[in-house]
């Protein structure tokens, strides 16, 4: 079951009211709580998960947020809650400890996990792809020969100025008579001979294209292959959030229910209600839980933007989590 008992050997202070999820530091209560999931996640062998601790650099190595919610059960036993924010492994639920999202809890996930499953599958295709041998070969193949075509073309142009020149100096060496037959003879091969490496260099070029024509053929097609599983899974995924949208309702202390829509004064931001905090409060009530204190901590490789590290505590995210917490903590 999600619920897991907290063992507390020696006093802990207990808050009079919910402490703040907006709080950079959690009350050691829910300190404690979150010092236990983190064993967990130390030693468990229930799942697999790259979170880059000793490999950031591993391809597919990647950090994840996860919270607890310490909760008195209706036997006034102590224990907490334990959820992650977004997905892990590609999939939005797993089993115990961690709570089911939001729209878990409603009686038709069908077309949801469907979804889930379907943009599973394409972004397993879409790494395939990106990684598959044939793509890299390709890329590689085209890229040295452009290199060389343009050496190729390079040498081809230095050797047509080179030839420009010799010829200039040579009609330098005449009198600059316009009447002079040999003067006239000379320009006009010298204008001739200018045309002829134009045209010559332009075929040139044309010729070196089509010899790799077939292999940026087939590099294109690759690419276009990946664009449009890209757009497809972009489409699906917006159709998939305007429906979770419309089924994303979140309960409140007293009962109360709002839909994610109600909460945000414009369009609600993408995967709000995903956050660890909304699903541990949703679950808690959902099963007649009493909230005591929350946290969350960061647990693997640092994020990308560099302001989430290994191990240390956060508070809830404004953009996504304020308006559903203040409304789910009222």
């Amino acid at each position: 079951m999600e619920f897991k008992l907290l063992d507390l050997s020696d006093t802990v202070q207990f808050p009079e009211i919910f402490p703040s999820p907006f709080q950079k530091n959690p009350i050691e209560l829910a300190q404690r709580a979150a010092l236990d999931l983190q064993a967990y996640l130390k030693t468990q062998q229930d799942w697999k998960h790259d979170f880059g601790i000793r490999t950031p650099t591993s391809p597919g190595a990647m950090g994840k947020m996860f919270g607890v919610l310490v909760v008195k059960d209706h036997q006034n036993r102590l224990g907490y809650l334990s959820a992650f924010s977004g997905q892990l492994q590609d999939r939005t639920s797993h089993q115990p400890p961690f709570v089911p999202p939001v729209f878990g809890e409603l009686k038709d996930v069908d077309y949801c996990t469907s979804e889930y499953e379907a943009f599973s599958s394409m972004n397993r295709k879409i790494k395939a792809l990106e990684n598959s041998s044939e793509l890299l070969q390709l890329e590689k193949q085209v890229n040295e020969q452009r290199e060389i075509h343009q050496q190729l073309l390079s040498t081809q142009k230095l050797k047509h100025r080179q030839q420009k020149q010799l010829r200039r100096k040579r009609l330098a060496c005449l009198p600059p008579d316009k009447s002079n037959k040999a003067f006239k003879q000379m320009e006009a091969a010298h204008l001739q001979a200018e045309l002829n490496e134009k045209f010559m260099l332009k075929e040139y070029e044309i010729y070196l294209g089509g010899k790799i024509e077939d292999s940026l053929n087939a590099l294109g097609a690759l690419q276009e292959q990946i664009q449009l599983l890209k757009k497809q899974r972009q489409q699906r995924s917006r159709k998939l959030g305007e429906w979770i949208f419309d089924h994303y309702d979140f309960l409140n202390s007293q009962g109360a229910v709002k839909n994610v829509r109600q909460l945000f004064s414009e369009t609600p931001p993408a995967a709000a209600g995903d956050c660890a905090a909304p699903k541990l409060l949703q679950f808690a009530y959902k099963n007649g839980y009493q909230p005591i204190a929350m946290a969350e901590f960061w647990w693997g490789k640092t994020n990308k933007l560099g302001d989430k590290k290994h191990g240390e505590f956060y508070p809830a995210c404004e953009a996504k989590c304020r308006p559903i917490l203040e409304f789910m903590l009222s």
